[in-house]
């Protein structure tokens, strides 16, 4: 049997509190509908989850699930940024270590360098000081032989001397040119006196090469009276030296092109030598015996050749401004386009060949003649 509803069972049936619902009187005509429960459930439901969505989106859990996707985002950029970081920190000290290595490798390369460096310098001094202790030995030693009575040990001492003539031994060119030349000026056999010419002229070639080896000699070589026949000094420069061969004998030598100014040969044999285009700038070589010798395109100017024998001396083209033959004898010179000028021939003694030479040498009419081989040269067509 069905309970009719009264207005206020309805009411709250529909979940409306007594409170809410209307003061109107209610209308005894008109009949609630009722709602049914699982409809209450559904609406309970929804507000629920209404309710928790709420509280999701709002305090820290809102804020984090509105903005957790960015933030997740940014912590992965930032991360990449570390390992970037890191990586280059990471490379950074490996290249600061790689350097260091670098740099430690070869600070120890140089080092070792020095040091071999070092040992190469003590080495090299060391022998040289034994190259010096055995020159000194042998020197001693063919000095010694030099003055040996026995010709065969002179013989071994000057084939010595001359194989110490080494560019290692240059210091000691000065002491080797003194002991040479003074053992030139002693007589000796031909073989002798060939071994030691051929040392001579080796040291002098290698001293006009080394720097201030001339200055050891004090300025002065003096030759006087030696020996030195067939001596080649071909090319050298002996300019900064004053050269004495006063008294020496050098028959067929060889000065071509040589450079021997104030060279002082008083009464030297130099027959049959050599001296084309030769300095002999001021040169004094009074009463030298030059017979036959070759003075070619050579410079004699202000040289003094005072009662020389010339006899068959050629100076064609050769340079002569100012010289002095007087008392030479110049039978058979040639003075073919030489230059004579202010050159003094007075009381030389001149033949017919000699003055017809002159006569084609430049300036002979500035010269000075005796008068009869002055008035022979004018009868002669100019």
């Amino acid at each position: 049997m069905l309970t009719a509803l009264t207005p206020t069972t309805a009411t709250m049936a529909a979940g409306i509190q007594p409170s809410e619902t209307s003061t109107t009187s209610p209308q005894p005509s008109q009949k609630q509908s009722p709602i049914p429960e699982l409809e209450q459930q559904k609406l309970k439901e929804e507000v629920r989850k209404l309710k928790q969505e709420n509280e999701r989106t709002t305090g820290i859990a809102g804020w984090l699930a509105l903005f957790g996707p960015a933030l997740a985002v940014l912590v992965g950029i930032i991360g990449l940024v570390l390992t970037f970081w890191k990586q280059i920190s990471e490379n950074s000290n490996q290249n600061r270590e790689f350097t260091r290595l670098r740099n430690a490798e070869m600070e120890e390369r140089k080092n070792a360098r020095i040091a071999e460096k070092r040992e190469r310098e003590a080495d090299r001094q060391q022998r040289e000081t034994e190259s010096l202790r055995r020159f000194d030995e042998n020197l001693a030693i063919t000095m010694q032989n030099l003055g040996s009575g026995s010709e065969a040990l002179q013989l071994n001492a000057a084939a010595a001397l001359s194989a110490l003539v080494r560019p290692r031994h240059d210091e000691f060119l000065p002491d080797l040119i003194t002991v040479t030349i003074a053992n030139l000026k002693i007589e000796h056999s031909p073989a002798m006196s060939k071994l030691l010419v051929t040392t001579l002229q080796r040291c002098l070639h290698r001293a006009s090469q080394v720097d201030g080896c001339y200055q050891m000699l004090d300025g002065l070589l003096d030759l006087s009276r030696s020996t030195i026949p067939r001596i080649n000094l071909e090319g050298i420069d002996l300019s900064q030296l004053r050269i004495d061969i006063a008294y020496a004998s050098m028959k067929d030598s060889n000065f071509t092109n040589s450079s021997i100014p104030r060279a002082l040969g008083y009464a030297a044999i130099a027959d049959g030598s050599r001296f084309s285009n030769s300095n002999l700038t001021e040169a004094r070589l009074n009463k030298i015996s030059a017979e036959g010798a070759h003075f070619h395109r050579a410079t004699l100017v202000s040289a003094s050749l005072k009662e020389a024998k010339l006899k068959g001396a050629g100076f064609q083209q050769a340079k002569l401004q100012s010289a002095h033959f007087e008392g030479a004898d110049l039978r058979g010179a040639r003075f073919e386009r030489a230059n004579v000028n202010n050159a003094y021939f007075t009381g030389a003694t001149l033949d017919s060949a000699a003055i017809e030479s002159l006569r084609l040498s430049y300036n002979w009419q500035n010269a000075h003649f005796d008068q009869s081989v002055a008035d022979r040269l004018r009868q002669r067509p100019a």
